[in-house]
């Protein structure tokens, strides 16, 4: 079990060396209590009061109506594992509490892994980000002969233009072997959805072909190359794939009505989302990342290969009407706007599935990181994280403070004809289908689900400056950004900790 009990150091000699010996100490944070490094360098913060906002702030969200079962955390920062800790039940019947050692999928954060396994084969000359895909892989086809100009780096920038996900099979009570040849196979009817590299659309299948990837360079299926190359030699030792039957009490999962486990979720789709950790494993791979590529004596990727991994991929795309993106390799952003807004850089990845949901956000100047990971209910993984981050900044003066949140102040409605009411009115589409309709003298947004349309927002009225606003919701605004020939819905609302404004395409 990871020690929550860092925040009282320091241990005695022989408590360090039994940690070492169960792996549960970096060799640099070994060092610094066993005294291997000078007495100058200064003892670390405990983050006792950031530490204590969380605690709270969880216990808040678990007892709430609708909140998750069960939360694992982390603190992390570029030497040690600060503080991990486990909340809520693995099975309410039994009293069955969940630990710091208890697995959660990582859904979509298991891109990072992806990620770093490409970098790995990049520092070794056996792979080129800026070379097409279908030269490591020559089965790869569609039907769109615009196929043959799809990166690597496309791939892992969410820049190819494939059509997005094959959910089928991707989550499962039971593991399912090769799912991404299914992908495969299906790509091969599919046409691209925009060229190659001119935009930037989250896109699933783009990391599931990784393992394609990996397995034609290096005759290792992916599961087996990221557990000997990343998740043993970091001593992520509890780290693993769903591709086999997980051990009974090893996991979280969600809770039915008499608070007993469901059954396992399996999540098939390896290199986009199928890894199960522990915040203390992830906490090893953000102690690589915050060091440049290196834990304690390994090196496990070189300093470029992280700049490139944290690089705003998207920076150079041609059509990116709204600046929506800042993708990283992996990552969802490299610009995390709750820390940009302090003026802090930060990396930010989300994975979430039927079951669960995971942050990871990782501030790379600051040498500081978070992971959050919660099963079932309803819990804003990022806005925890995001305050985490936000707190340890501001505890040990990197930051003059926790920011406050912004107050709503919308503009004054203006009228509105019909025409322009009008001219709104009609269907968008980004990941999902989107509907503006007029309801008397405003507006109505509703989103496709499942063949029906649901009202997401209505009493949407035009404010000066052009945005529509509805007076029950006064922290959200829809506009539309026009380019290239095309209408573009747009959102602007406060997020996280309510302290900043986000863009974002609905």
């Amino acid at each position: 079990m990871l020690p929550n009990d860092y925040p009282h150091l320091p241990l005695s000699r022989r408590e360090v060396l039994r940690l070492i010996g169960l792996g549960l100490l970096t060799p640099t944070l070994a060092e610094l209590l066993t005294g291997g490094i000078k007495d100058s360098v200064a003892a670390p913060m405990t983050y006792g009061a950031t530490i204590a906002d969380a605690r709270a702030t969880i216990a808040d969200l678990i007892d709430s109506d609708g909140g998750p079962n069960a939360v694992s955390v982390a603190l992390i920062d570029d030497r040690r594992i600060i503080w991990a800790e486990a909340f809520g039940f693995l099975d309410k019947k039994t009293g069955r509490a969940a630990k710091s050692t208890t697995l959660f999928g990582l859904g979509s954060a298991s891109k990072v892994l992806a990620a770093i396994a490409t970098l790995i084969l990049v520092d070794r000359g056996l792979v080129d980000l800026d070379t097409p895909f279908v030269h490591y892989v020559p089965e790869f086809r569609m039907a769109d002969a615009r196929y043959r100009d799809i990166t690597v780096r496309m791939l892992l920038s969410h820049s190819s233009g494939l059509p997005g996900t094959d959910y089928r099979n991707s989550l499962t009570f039971f593991p399912v072997k090769g799912h991404v040849h299914q992908v495969l196979a299906t790509l091969a009817s599919q046409r691209l959805k925009h060229d190659p590299g001119e935009m930037a659309v989250y896109c699933n299948d783009g990391f599931s072909l990784i393992e394609l990837l990996v397995e034609a360079v290096t005759g290792v299926a992916y599961t087996d190359f990221v557990a000997r190359k990343i998740l043993r030699p970091l001593g992520m030792r509890r780290s693993r794939f769903g591709i086999e039957t997980l051990p009974p009490g090893s996991y979280a999962t969600t809770l039915n009505a008499n608070g007993e486990p469901n059954p396992k979720e399996y999540i098939n789709v390896h290199a986009t989302g199928g890894l199960y950790s522990t915040p203390g494993d992830m906490g090893r791979l953000a102690m690589l990342l915050l060091n440049g590529g290196r834990l304690g004596e390994l090196r496990l990727l070189s300093p470029e290969a992280v700049a490139e991994i944290g690089w705003d991929q998207s920076a150079t795309l041609p059509l990116n009407p709204l600046q929506l993106n800042s993708f990283g390799l992996g990552w969802d952003s490299v610009r995390q706007p709750g820390l940009a807004k302090v003026g802090v850089t930060a990396w930010a990845k989300y994975g979430g599935s039927t079951y669960f949901g995971t942050q990871f956000d990782i501030a790379p100047d600051e040498g500081l990181a978070v992971i959050v990971m919660r099963v079932g209910g309803d819990l804003d993984v990022g806005t925890l994280a995001e305050r985490i981050l936000l707190h340890a900044l501001a505890e040990r003066g990197s930051i003059a403070g926790v920011p406050q949140p912004l107050t709503p102040n919308p503009p004054p409605t203006i009228p509105t004809s019909e025409a322009e009411l009008l001219a709104m009115c009609g269907g968008y589409t980004a990941r999902d289908l989107h509907r503006l309709a007029q309801h008397d003298q405003s507006l109505a947004w509703l989103q496709g689900s499942d063949g029906q349309w649901l009202e997401i927002l209505a009493g949407l009225r035009q404010r000066q400056g052009g945005d529509w606003i509805a007076d029950s919701v006064p922290d959200l605004a829809l506009f539309v950004v026009e380019a290239d020939g095309h209408r573009h819905l747009a959102l602007r609302g406060l997020m996280g900790l309510k302290h900043y404004e986000l863009v974002n395409s609905a």
